[in-house]
């Protein structure tokens, strides 16, 4: 049916005059059902505000970035149908943008391998929700180099066996986990194997049992102001390592508190800065067969019975100006193992320093050289390990001797370092 010149109307009618099919022509423009189509955005045009913007289609500005509803994810899909959405999305774009916006339930991994590119979460509504047991939400076997994964939000749900994070070769290249918060997991970040040069950046945990594990060659990880709050085991875990040892890690500032061990340093060369720790119900600090070093980090046990610092079997390990902001604690402050006759521990106590064992002074510093550090010559029985309203109870070094205590310096170093006085046996 012609209208008028370059108009026109196309109908399809069943024999019983039911309408099949229609279109509507407009010679030189666009029509609704054009639009309509899934190609319909490329017939719209679009520029940016401003100065030297150029002018782009839709659909190439809608392309910037993915969302994972794009590809089927909705708060009212089964966990299954989520899950294969968000994978979908990730492998058809392996160094774009992918973000999520709305908090959906899954119950098989999401694949990393491959990606890099950024997952964004938009929003305190948004992230994933474990929907079965020992399920490893993000997880990656293989490369996953350069991938950022920024404002994380991963609920275990009652769930057990469920890892935030289960990864390997995550690295290099700018990888990051930024801000994640991560509630009800069993494992937080899990960092399997050779992962390096990895930045995790202000990580919330709340009810998880082991927060932050590195397990095995995972090198140069910065973990920057952690808040690790009502754990299970272990805060921070930086394990022995096996056949190729976690080297030369970074843990800045942050807090980590109510749980059982706050940091146990089984590496090499950790750096723990400025981190406090508070009522962690059996070690604050763990060095086992660890070089880790420790500068300026308080700690606070106000109901007693828990020790800032244990060592044990482990080589050069250093804690320089630790502040006790508690002085309540039932047991010593600090516990070395001295049964490892190659093992140096320095603690250095300078201005900034507070609440320290009775009888030791500010400013002095404590040198553990071999057999190890002053008094106890077994786990437990270590330096400052018990207390008494007269300060050190036993500095003997754990057996009777004519000799007595020791000290050692160095030629052309003042003799008076101690004060010895009380009654002699």
């Amino acid at each position: 049916v012609w209208m008028d010149s370059g108009y026109y109307k196309l109908a399809l009618f069943t024999s019983t005059d039911v309408p099949v099919w229609t279109v509507d022509y407009v010679s030189g423009t666009v029509t609704l059902a054009q639009l309509a189509a899934s190609g319909g955005s490329s017939l719209v045009g679009f520029i940016a505000a401003g100065s030297g913007a150029v002018a782009r289609t839709a659909q190439s500005k809608m392309r910037d970035f993915v969302d994972v509803r794009d590809f089927g994810a909705s708060t009212g899909a089964s966990a299954t149908a989520n899950a294969a959405a968000i994978n979908a999305a990730i492998q058809a774009n392996l160094t774009g943008e992918i973000r999520i916006a709305e908090t959906y339930s899954v119950n098989s991994s999401i694949n990393l391998n491959g990606f890099n590119g950024i997952i964004r979460f938009i929003g305190n509504g948004s992230g994933l929700q474990a929907a079965s047991n020992n399920l490893k939400v993000f997880q990656s076997t293989t490369n996953a180099y350069g991938c950022k994964i920024i404002d994380a939000r991963i609920i275990g749900t009652g769930y057990t066996g469920v890892y935030a994070f289960d990864l390997v070769r995550f690295q290099l290249r700018g990888a990051e986990l930024v801000r994640p918060v991560i509630l009800d997991c069993e494992y937080g970040i899990f960092l399997r194997s050779l992962c390096w040069a990895l930045k995790i950046d202000h990580p919330d945990f709340d009810g998880t049992d082991y927060p932050i594990t590195l397990v095995e060659g995972c090198n140069a990880i910065e973990i920057n102001h952690p808040c690790i709050d009502n754990y299970g085991v272990v805060g921070i875990w930086v394990k022995d390592g096996g056949v190729l040892p976690n080297v030369g890690n970074l843990i800045l500032n942050g807090f980590i508190q109510n749980g059982t061990e706050g940091i146990v340093d089984q590496g090499i060369q950790t750096q723990v800065i400025g981190t406090y720790f508070e009522g962690n119900a059996t070690y604050e600090v763990s060095l086992k067969n660890a070089s880790g070093n420790f500068y300026g980090c308080a700690t606070n046990h106000t109901a007693g019975g828990a020790r800032a610092y244990r060592a044990t079997d482990s080589d050069a390990a250093m804690i320089v100006h630790p502040y006790m902001s508690s002085g309540a604690r039932s047991i010593g402050l600090f516990d070395f193992d001295n049964t490892n006759t190659n093992a140096y521990y320095d603690v250095i106590f300078g201005a900034g320093s507070r609440n320290l064992p009775l009888g030791i002074t500010t400013g002095i510093q404590p040198i553990s050289n071999k057999p190890g550090p002053i008094g106890g010559v077994t786990p437990n029985s270590g330096a400052f390990t018990t207390l008494s309203a007269s300060g050190v109870t036993s500095l003997t070094g754990g057996a009777r001797t004519q000799k007595g205590i020791t000290i050692a310096v160095a030629s052309g170093v003042a003799t008076t370092i101690f004060t010895l006085s009380g009654t002699p046996e």
